[in-house]
């Protein structure tokens, strides 16, 4: 039966509820009762039984009395103790006196025994010897009575000792059969069961009449005042069955159960007629609900039951007009509601176009003059010479850079907010993005004096699969939160592996720092939008708040967590983890050579996590690894194992160490007689060149923070030669854009003025038109190359522009590139669905820019060779140049090609920038010397500096060695460092003027 058969009417659950309760009700009872009476009966008839069995054992206790009594009056008799000693006697009167005691006794057996415990009269088949019975000895000893009992015939044995003048004469032996005693002292009830035991052997046994559920009582046979039967261990037991008893019980209970079927059933029946009288008026009721259906025609009352659910019908028809009147209402109100959130939405949505457009056009208005800044810099900054100048024109590069971080992070958050950002999967590789990480950070962590470590955990696949891009965005805003906010110390970055299985890894990442910390209510506004830890108006560092929440929602979207461990006045650590997927294809590491496993290495370095970091790293070569923490410690350690026979193979070599560097240390080493190989690591690792590390002694640098394949490369390359580092991309080529024809559309004279500058020293002829209908105009009439174009131009933006230049016949292949500060990924679809073939966003990086152009412009056709007396003079030009260009080349300490490269391989520039060389640094050593002469070591080393900057980014490299030798002691500000200085100035002031001499003639 379905249960919805009952609970949907009323009167069928009133009847069932009502009758189950009944039932209920009368089978608890019955069951109360029947337990009951059971544990009742049960504990009354055990009760009985241990009764019953204590007054049995006294009725055998009574017995044996009895039954010893007798024998101590029989061994008094005169003729037994006559019978000891005449045999006459033995034969006549002896056995009519045993025959006499034996009647009504229940005596199985009788003997008489001498002194020495040999029979003198028996009626037992076995007597017990003397040798082998210890009561017998002990009733001949002692003159006392002795018991046993015989299990295996049921018998109780008793020596009694024949005493004549108080001597012992012999023994009488009674054997009682304890089977006869029991059956005649115990009663003969046919529904009780007795058995008489002796250590669970039963001697005596009359079962109960029914022997299917026995309730037994256990009693031991002695006696609390006597102990003539302690020791033989009787005991009595008796049974009765429980279920004789428990009959009546049962037959009381079911009589109560057929009494309470009987009321259930009647029961069911009122239940029945008291449902039905309920249920009747509310079936109507629902009926006339139904059949009404909300009409205020139809109602429910009257019901005709004159009660409280006719009051309740006339109370439900005056509800349901209230509340149609209610819905009525309601509905009116929905209506007006629904135009009201209709205005609201499309108010809402206008809001987020302003908000969208608002930040386009920010993004738009604030690119605009940041691409003059930069463009401009770029410009300066490549034909500067003087230091300070371009120490300055960095640091408008570097605050342009920041400004432009801060817009780029507004448009970031504003794309996540809008769910518009996308999360890009492919294939890469973690040490390159620890690279990249290093590249960015490190310059201004060596600014501060911080030292960046990485530790990377070898169990990490080297390649994996995710979105590198935004992993990268991440780490470096950690990153450069850590060093701003970080005096001294260190900054760490880390990888670990926290779980993996066949297709994905679990890593987690963490940038440490020994900064300012975070107090506990600092942390909990982090990675809010718009929210720094410091926020008062005066606060010493600034941002805008949005590069841990940005960072925050990007780990999220790439299906990590992100959080941060903080002791305020003791550093951070920000870390993030992230589930990666393990690389499809993994290629061959490009020139990753097996280290031998032999190899024994010293690592010395103060830092303790630098330390553990290359420590962890070279165990992952399975090489054996030994570490020191300062120069006295490595060669105390080097002369250890050069005596011990296991002298280290190689050296990494810390530089920076309080007391003696790693240049000291390296030097005493060596003096030991050690052959190991020494690279020295430092965060300075353009300080000395190949030739000055030779001189010291030094295989080679490796320049920190270290990654697992630098450290592999350097150890290769040290070990066999061969360098598998990545040569250096060479400067692009820009001949493929001399003498091509392009058209500009901006309309911003600034931006013209940056980009004019950039396209014509590539060789490009640059045409300009002011907006679109300009544009459109001029590439109607004239065949350009390309057309650059910038989309916001009054009149005619560039969008509308270049459709309008599709529709032309001549500019269907034309390729148009968008120039434009719009950096939203719809402002670059809008490009393409314009029909422009590709997008450079302002500021424009100008190898971008190139590059760009290189691939949209068309190939030229061959030129025809022109005749020698129209290009007469350039051939004259050309030949000067190349003699002057071969003169440069032969100079020894010149790269002329590393220093071409520079300015992307214009000679004219480059000649004029040497020309400014010769006349800003003659007469630089005199000055150099003075300062030391005057004590003034700054200046001396600011002197230093310049002269190796300029001459490193002219490619005179012999220069720079030697002017990094004089500024690297200044640097240190270590003892002596003037007398160092000196030393190195001499070979500086023999090398500059001779330079100097020679570039001033040819020049």
């Amino acid at each position: 039966m379905k249960l919805a058969f009952i609970t949907r009417s009323v009167r069928r659950r009133i009847t069932w509820v009502f009758g189950l309760f009944v039932a209920l009700s009368m089978v608890t009872v019955a069951t109360t009762v029947g337990f009951r009476l059971h544990s009742a009966i049960t504990t009354n008839l055990t009760h009985e039984l241990e009764e019953r069995a204590r007054q049995d054992a006294r009725l055998l206790l009574q017995r044996f009395d009895y039954l010893l009594e007798s024998a101590n009056v029989l061994v008094r008799n005169p003729l037994v103790v006559n019978g000891l000693n005449d045999a006459q006697g033995r034969e006549t009167y002896l056995p009519e006196l045993i025959k006499n005691f034996r009647e009504g006794r229940d005596v199985f057996a009788v003997a008489l025994l001498g002194y020495d415990g040999k029979p003198v009269y028996s009626t037992l088949d076995t007597l017990p010897t003397y040798e082998a019975s210890a009561e017998l000895r002990s009733t001949l000893a002692n003159g006392v009575v002795s018991y046993l009992i015989d299990r295996s015939h049921g018998h109780w044995v008793v020596f009694v000792p024949v005493t004549y003048y108080s001597t012992t004469q012999g023994v009488l032996v009674v054997v009682y059969d304890l089977g006869a005693v029991a059956r005649r002292v115990l009663p003969a009830d046919p529904l009780l069961g007795h058995r008489l035991l002796v250590a669970d052997q039963t001697l005596f046994a009359h079962p109960a009449s029914d022997a299917s559920d026995l309730l037994i009582a256990r009693k031991a046979v002695n006696d609390n005042n006597r102990s003539f039967l302690d020791g033989l261990g009787l005991q009595l037991e008796v049974s009765a069955p429980r279920q004789h008893y428990l009959a009546p019980a049962f037959s009381a209970i079911r009589d109560v159960a057929l009494l309470g079927l009987v009321l259930t059933l009647v029961a069911i029946a009122i239940a029945y007629w008291i449902g039905f009288s309920v249920s009747r008026p509310i079936v109507l009721l629902r009926e006339r609900v139904a059949a009404a259906d909300g009409s205020p025609e139809r109602h429910c009352a009257p019901l005709g039951t004159h009660d409280e659910l006719e009051e309740l019908a006339g109370m439900f028809d005056q509800r349901t007009h209230e509340l149609r009147d209610i819905q009525l209402h309601l509905e009116d109100l929905v209506d007006q509601r629904t135009r009201e959130l209709a205005v609201a939405k499309e108010a809402a949505e206008e809001a987020s176009r302003f908000k969208s457009s608002f930040l386009a056009n920010m993004s738009h208005e604030i690119r605009t003059p940041m691409n003059a800044i930069v463009g401009l810099t770029h410009l300066i900054r490549r034909s500067a010479v003087d230091s300070r100048q371009i120490e300055q024109l960095d640091k408008i590069s570097q605050a342009a850079r920041h400004l432009l971080g801060i817009i780029n992070d507004i448009l970031d958050f504003s794309k996540i907010e809008a769910g518009k950002l996308t999360i890009e999967n492919a294939d890469f590789e973690l040490d390159r993005v620890f690279r990249n990480l290093n590249d960015l950070i490190c310059d201004r962590a060596a600014e501060k004096g911080l030292e960046v470590i990485n530790r990377i955990d070898p169990a990490i696949p080297v390649m994996l699969h995710g979105d590198q891009m935004h992993l990268g965005q991440v780490l470096v805003n950690f990153a450069s939160n850590a060093v701003k906010f970080t005096d001294a110390g260190c900054v760490i970055f880390r990888a670990r592996l926290l779980g993996e299985d066949s297709s994905a890894v679990m890593v987690r990442f963490e940038v440490s720092d020994t900064g300012i910390g975070l107090s506990e209510e600092q942390r909990t506004r982090l990675f809010q939008a718009f929210t720094q830890a410091d926020a008062s108006t005066t606060r010493k560092f600034g941002g805008t708040g949005l590069g841990l929440a940005i960072s925050k929602r990007l780990v999220e979207l790439m299906g990590g967590r992100v959080g941060v461990d903080s002791v305020f006045g003791k550093g951070s650590t920000f870390w993030f983890e992230l589930p990666l997927q393990r690389a499809a294809d993994v290629p061959a590491p490009r020139g990753r050579v097996k280290l031998d496993e032999t190899l024994h290495v010293l690592v010395v370095d103060d830092n303790a996590d630098a330390r553990t970091a290359l420590e962890d790293m070279l165990n992952a070569f399975a090489v054996r690894v030994t570490t020191a923490d300062s120069g006295e410690h490595a060669v105390a350690l080097a002369r250890e194992a050069l005596l011990g026979g296991s002298p280290f193979n190689l050296i990494l070599m810390d530089w920076a160490m309080p007391g003696m560097d790693g240049i000291e240390t390296s030097r005493r080493i060596q003096a030991l007689g050690s052959d190991a190989k020494i690279i020295l690591a430092t965060a300075y690792s353009s300080e000395w060149t190949v030739e000055q590390l030779h001189t010291m002694g030094i295989q080679s640098q490796l320049s920190k923070p270290v990654t697992p394949s630098m450290l592999h490369d350097a150890i290769v390359e040290v070990f066999s030669g061969v360098t598998s580092r990545p040569a250096a991309p060479a400067a692009v080529d820009l001949s493929p854009l001399r003498g091509r024809y392009i058209l500009l559309a901006e309309d911003n004279p600034v931006n013209q003025e940056v980009a004019l500058a950039l396209l014509e020293e590539t060789g490009l002829r640059v045409d300009v038109a002011n907006d679109g209908v300009e544009a459109l105009q001029k590439a109607a009439h004239t065949a350009y190359d390309l057309v650059l174009m910038d989309v916001q131009m009054p009149n005619m933006d560039g969008l509308e522009a270049t459709r309008a230049l599709r529709q032309l016949p001549q500019c269907k292949s034309l390729a148009i590139l968008a120039m434009t500060a719009n950096a939203f990924d719809e402002d670059r679809r809008a490009c393409l669905e314009a029909g422009m073939n590709d997008h450079v966003a302002k500021p424009v990086d100008p190898d971008s820019l190139f590059a760009a152009l290189i691939h949209w412009m068309p190939p030229l056709a061959p030129m025809p060779v022109a005749s020698h007396g129209e290009h007469g003079d350039a051939a004259v030009s050309a030949g000067r140049e190349q003699a002057l260009r071969e003169a440069l080349a032969g100079i020894d300490g010149v790269d002329l090609a590393f220093g071409l490269s520079l300015v992307r391989g214009k000679f004219a520039t480059y000649r004029r920038l040497l020309a400014m060389f010769v006349d800003t640094h003659e007469g630089e050593v005199v000055r150099i010397r003075g300062a030391l002469d005057a004590g003034d070591l700054d200046a001396a080393q600011r002197a230093a500096h310049s002269l190796k900057g300029s001459a490193a980014s002219l490619g005179l490299v012999r220069i720079q060695q030697v002017a990094a030798a004089v500024e690297a002691p200044l640097k240190g500000g270590a003892e002596g460092a003037a007398a160092a200085s000196r030393t190195a100035l001499v070979e500086l002031e023999n090398e500059l003027p001779r330079l100097l001499e020679r570039l001033h003639k040819l020049l």
